[in-house]
């Protein structure tokens, strides 16, 4: 099926952004293995995504992989039709119509936890650029040139999770930063700016670390020298009860 691509579409390569906002650099990022160790249960999947044009030709070419995986037809997906902008790879997207039943996007597979779309490529080796823009880079995003971090977030998101005082805990910039190269045209002083803020925050942070470390490095010491005490001190025999005693000389 062919997609009707509105006559005023520009094939846009990559994103414009003028500004970030320095909060990607604060909020901790999708850390170890990100959102597929996560126990947020795809909650960011309820609102379903806007899908670039870029994305959109690629999951109708690959629609016999993607329909087994969501039962359902890649024409019942979509709540909007085709709309041009250059806020977009591609210069256009659509919005995606979200499941009755589980409250989830129409492209989270069926009755399993996870996205059809970052399955297939990622197991089945097919093209990033399959994923939407505005998943790749959650929660991340962007709007006429500004980045910064699509709040507010879930408590039960990935970067909200409680997480150990003794190392340093990658900022969403880091854990993103791949996604954000290739998708975004960024200016030199803008990453050169957020650059700088993040080695600040590594210096803050760096002391802390290193007296949590400390304090934990104690601790490990008392529990050993209290256990090794433990150990060397004899068990003394347990004394027989009273009434066990008077009950065999009765017997």
């Amino acid at each position: 099926m062919s997609i009707n691509i509105p006559k005023n579409t520009k094939n846009i390569k990559k994103i414009k952004i003028k500004k970030i906002n320095l909060d990607i650099v604060r909020q901790k990022g999708l850390f170890d293995e990100g959102c597929y160790e996560s126990a947020c249960n795809d909650i960011c999947c309820e609102y379903g995504c806007d899908v670039d044009l870029a994305s959109l030709k690629l999951i109708y070419k690959h629609r016999k992989q993607i329909e087994p995986l969501i039962k359902a037809k890649i024409e019942d997906c979509f709540q909007s039709g085709l709309k041009a902008d250059d806020d977009y790879i591609g210069g256009g997207w659509r919005e995606t119509e979200v499941r009755e039943k589980d409250q989830r996007c129409m492209f989270h597979l069926h009755k399993e936890s996870g996205c059809s779309l970052f399955y297939l490529v990622g197991k089945k080796g097919l093209p990033e650029q399959l994923i939407p823009t505005i998943c790749k880079t959650y929660p991340i995003t962007w709007n006429r040139g500004d980045l910064f971090v699509d709040r507010p977030l879930r408590q039960i998101c990935k970067c909200r999770e409680i997480i150990p005082k003794d190392r340093w805990i990658p900022s969403l910039y880091e854990t993103q930063k791949k996604y954000l190269k290739r998708v975004f045209d960024i200016p030199a002083k803008e990453i050169e700016k957020v650059e700088k803020a993040l080695k600040k925050e590594k210096a803050l942070a760096a002391p802390r670390i290193k007296a949590v470390k400390e304090k934990m490095k104690k601790a490990a010491a008392r529990a050993a020298v209290a256990t090794a005490k433990k150990k060397a001190t004899p068990s003394r025999p347990k004394k027989k009860s009273a009434s066990k005693a008077k009950a065999r000389k009765r017997a």
